[in-house]
């Protein structure tokens, strides 16, 4: 009998596909040349100005040495040069709905930068059907101005704005000088934010319902978020002046439930 199960385990190894075993539902560590387009788009804003800056509608990040680095320049190719800067917004194909039970997302990344007034936001994000305000999000941000600190942020069916944000300490190290690990985990009556594997929030009152996807994305705030600002940061009017800022991010995975059942999976492990 035992001999038995082992066959039809092996079997059944064989017949399902691994990310459905083990509840991927994405994952990219950027080991490729290039940012993979079956897996990221550039969002299109229509224009959007973020604090100061303007987001690239034009070309995808690149990769080094198996990150991917989102960048915000201080010269802005495309609209209002020596005015605003020049953002990256980079966002998944695919949705991550919760019809399995929760989405559990990891992010390892660090600053690439130390100039204070930056923002890199990790985050999931959808507008609500027919909006373009309200919005469902869950995020992290680092924000230069406070390397030793980390911003979380929930929103349930709200308009664009500040939110609850609270900002934790890291145990070692910023945001600036080491990678860190981030990870939020959704479900349907709660959201959990851990820090390097420690649990540093929980949110009860705003949880997400709808759909998101995630976005990984890099600008530069105006004096409206004055914890965040830095006047000393400004736009570069020539090409030739720009100046690079920034996030490098080794590697995203999301995770869900298994697609298969319990008694299943105690036979795969026999």
């Amino acid at each position: 009998m035992k001999k038995l199960l082992s066959n039809i385990s092996a079997g059944l190894m064989l017949l399902l596909p691994v990310p459905a075993f083990a509840g991927m539902l994405f994952h990219d560590s950027f080991n490729q040349e290039s940012i993979d387009l079956e897996k990221w788009s550039i969002p299109y804003w229509n224009n959007q100005i973020l604090g100061r800056t303007y987001f690239n509608t034009l070309s995808f990040p690149n990769i080094e040495n198996g990150n991917a680095v989102i960048t915000v320049a201080s010269y802005n190719p495309e609209y209002r040069s020596g005015e605003s800067f020049y953002g990256t917004d980079l966002k998944t194909e695919q949705l991550m709905p919760l019809t399995r039970g929760y989405v559990h997302l990891k992010v390892r990344a660090k600053m690439d930068t130390s100039v204070p007034g930056i923002v890199a936001g990790i985050f999931l994000f959808a507008f609500r059907p027919g909006s373009t305000d309200l919005h469902d999000e869950i995020d992290f941000e680092m924000v230069t101005t406070e390397p030793k600190m980390i911003m979380t942020n929930s929103y349930l069916n709200e308009p664009l704005g500040p939110g609850q944000p609270k900002l934790t300490w890291y145990e070692e190290g910023t945001s600036m000088t080491d990678y860190h690990l981030y990870e939020i985990l959704w479900e349907p009556d709660k959201v959990s934010w851990f820090l390097d594997g420690r649990l540093i929030r929980e949110e009860r009152d705003r949880v997400p319902e709808i759909p998101m996807k995630l976005h990984l994305n890099a600008w530069v705030t105006d004096d409206t978020w004055p914890q965040a600002y830095s006047p000393d940061l400004q736009p570069a009017a020539r090409a030739e002046d720009s100046q690079m800022y920034g996030m490098r991010v080794d590697f995203v995975e999301i995770r869900t439930k298994s697609t298969l059942a319990p008694a299943l999976h105690l036979l795969l492990k026999k």
